[in-house]
């Protein structure tokens, strides 16, 4: 097997990184991933979110994500993500120190 350097991902996939499982998950879309990554994650910053050349994505929550007081449930919230700033996905699995 050998690697094509030419070869790139399709502009709509996100990676979405999970710090605790130390894990990255792929969607093919946008959509999907938010589907899929509860709120209650981002908020207690579990989770971080790539686009398809690694560069972050920034969660914008409409309804927010928190924790209830009785420390036994959760409310998800409604996110939808955008183009941010930070540390990249490279940055992360390849220890470059945070900015």
């Amino acid at each position: 097997m050998s690697w094509d350097p030419a070869w790139s991902p399709p502009a709509t996939r996100v990676y979405v990184f999970n710090t605790v499982m130390w894990s990255v998950t792929t969607y093919a879309t946008m959509a999907e991933a938010i589907e899929q990554t509860p709120g209650i994650n981002i908020v207690e910053r579990d989770t971080f979110f790539f686009a398809s050349d690694g560069s972050p994505l920034q969660p914008h929550f409409s309804k927010p994500a928190y924790l209830h007081s009785d420390g036994k449930a959760y409310t998800n919230g409604v996110y939808s993500l955008s183009a941010g700033a930070g540390r990249t996905l490279q940055d992360w699995l390849f220890g470059a120190s945070p900015r």
